[in-house]
Formats: structure tokens, C-alpha cells, sequence
């Protein structure tokens, strides 16, 4: 049986040792988009993120446990507007 090694970074981000002052974490990413009423699936933030152009990175994870944390340039006011945008388009809800 052959083992297959799982992608760690599939977008093929650059790698930190400390998020830069203008990137949020996925949490917060989180927060700021529900704040201006953005809905998606949250259980992929990545995908959402690359989709609409949201620049990401990989920060070194502290400690041994889980993965490596992925940090997202936070949006400025009008890229969210044309996210709000781009969503009426292609949701019929």
C-alpha cells in the first residue's frame, strides 16, 4: 500500500516567521467579512480567499500541534464591496 504525503501548502504560499502588520487571521478574516454581511463556506477560507483575490501567506506555527496558520492581507473597504458585488452576480438566492 503506498502512502500519499499530504499537500501543506497547496497554493504554494510564501512562508513567515511572523505575519506582517497588514495580515488577519483566518478568524479575523472571518469577523470582518460577517460584519459587512459577506456570506460563504467558511469550512474553506482559502479557497474563498484565492477566488476573490485575497493574498495569503503561511506564518510558522507555534508549538507542535496542528498546522501551520494561514494569514490573509486584510481587504480594504472597496475589494469587500466588489466581493458583495461579485456574490449578486453568481448567487440566484
Amino acid at each position: 500500500m503506498t502512502e500519499t504525503k499530504r499537500e501543506s501548502n497547496p497554493h504554494d504560499l510564501k512562508k513567515y516567521d511572523e505575519a506582517p502588520q497588514n495580515y488577519i487571521s483566518g478568524k479575523n478574516l472571518l469577523s470582518l467579512l460577517n460584519k459587512h454581511s459577506v456570506k460563504f463556506d467558511d469550512t474553506n477560507i482559502p479557497r474563498f480567499a484565492s477566488y476573490n483575490g485575497i493574498k495569503m501567506i503561511k506564518v510558522k506555527r507555534v508549538g507542535r500541534e496542528g498546522s501551520v496558520p494561514t494569514f490573509y492581507l486584510e481587504p480594504s473597504k472597496s475589494e469587500i464591496e466588489d466581493i458583495i458585488k461579485n456574490q449578486k452576480r453568481h448567487n440566484s438566492s
